[in-house]
């Protein structure tokens, strides 16, 4: 963002092309939800004797929807960049930084020109946005499910 609407900048096309791949890459996220869906749908939730894991799991519950919506969010505003990368640059080159390609575009255009683009920081933007507030919920999931894989082993030891 803060390479957006300034003239004539002075950064190389690699640095840009890093930095927007970086921008469009969306993390991966594949949680399973079965086993708390399995304890809610055969009513084992109410059995469990930790009101404090009952809350726990609720919690993570709420936070597991919460974070696929950010996550959908995401993939979103992804599509808006690449929608202007496809139009305005070239989606080669920014795959080039990343390795998965072995040759640059033989078109001689250069992503740093998206800079100049108000719809490119826009998306941009929403991007960041999107990101930032999934980057806050995967910090309270890791914080949730240490707390659950702590109070479970707790309880499980209570029990001997």
């Amino acid at each position: 963002m803060s390479y957006t609407g300034i003239k004539n900048i002075q950064i190389t096309e690699f640095k840009i092309d890093s930095l927007i791949f970086e921008a469009i890459e969306i993390p991966t996220w594949n949680p399973s939800s079965f086993v708390l869906n399995d304890i809610k749908n055969s009513g084992k939730l109410s059995t469990l004797k930790s009101k404090k894991l009952k809350q726990l799991l609720y919690n993570w519950g709420r936070l597991y929807e919460d974070i696929l919506e950010w996550h959908t969010s995401l993939k979103e505003s992804g599509k808006g960049l690449m929608d202007i990368i496809n139009n305005k640059g070239s989606v080669i080159n920014v795959d080039f930084y990343n390795k998965d390609i072995t040759r640059k575009s033989r078109f001689k255009i250069s992503n740093t020109s998206l800079l100049q683009e108000i719809h490119f920081e826009n998306e941009l933007e929403n991007n960041l946005f999107a990101a930032r507030g999934l980057l806050k919920r995967y910090s309270k999931a890791k914080i949730i499910l240490k707390k659950i894989i702590e109070v479970s082993k707790n309880n499980d030891t209570e029990k001997k």
